[in-house]
């Protein structure tokens, strides 16, 4: 798969917008607030494996 660099270019910026905008800014939030939600906490924060397991998928 020599000389393909615009299909290269095409799969890195699909997996940099998809990844970086998608699922960091909407997806994992959601996840956070239903887990916090079924373990009967009043928010995300209050719950802190919740919170260290978000942080640790961030990075």
């Amino acid at each position: 798969a020599q000389g393909q660099t615009t299909d290269a270019m095409i799969i890195a910026l699909f997996g940099a917008v998809l990844i970086g905008t998608v699922i960091d800014h909407f997806v994992r939030p959601m996840i956070i607030q239903k887990f916090s939600k079924s373990s009967n906490q009043s928010s995300a924060l209050d719950h802190t494996l919740i919170t260290v397991l978000s942080t640790l998928a961030g990075i």
